[in-house]
């Protein structure tokens, strides 16, 4: 598999306003596709009627088309905080294509203050919000399907899993967590 960044921009989006107020973030937009991939379906013992599948042109698995955030930085005095929103576009859940894993965005937010040279305080909460967001899948089935892995998917079996409203797992974002910090130097 073979993954094709069109463009990815590593700089300041909009840079300073004031002394007081930064703006910073990346942007990442892609788009990438599989360039040569098959595999091998065996039917009926023997060799006779196995076909092969080409999984060649369709997009990776879980890439996202999008990925961003935005970090505006409030600085005065000793005192710091910031909030960062970041993104992460729909990608496809297999290199099947078989569905799509969805969007979400997230806030984190942090404040911290110099309390001397050697003495700092600080408090960041990610997943302000505390938004469920899907980062990865395990396809429904048994012990044997999900051995077989995501990527032996179909259209046609995740057609009946939804018909049957058959439940599978998914591997989620963090929820919110608050961590105060203070540091001292020595």
């Amino acid at each position: 598999m073979e993954n094709i960044a069109l463009l990815e921009s590593k700089s300041r989006l909009i840079g300073n306003c004031t002394e007081t107020l930064v703006f910073g973030g990346i942007a990442t937009v892609q788009r990438s596709k599989i360039i040569n991939l098959g595999q091998w379906v065996a039917n009926n013992p023997g060799l006779a009627d196995d076909t092969k599948v080409s999984y060649s042109g369709n997009e990776t698995d879980n890439n996202a088309r999008i990925i961003m955030n935005i970090t505006p930085t409030y600085t005065t005095g000793k005192f710091y905080s910031f909030i960062t929103w970041s993104h992460l576009g729909k990608r496809q859940a297999n290199v099947v294509n078989t569905f799509t894993l969805p969007s979400f965005s997230q806030f984190d937010l942090g404040a911290g203050y110099d309390v001397s040279k050697k003495i700092k305080l600080s408090l960041n909460i990610n997943n302000l919000f505390n938004k469920y967001a899907v980062m990865s899948w395990v396809r429904p089935g048994g012990i044997l399907e999900t051995l077989a892995g995501n990527n032996s998917f179909t259209k046609e079996e995740y057609d009946q899993a939804v018909q049957n409203n058959t439940p599978y797992s998914t591997v989620s974002n963090p929820p919110r967590s608050y961590y105060l910090t203070a540091t001292y130097k020595f």
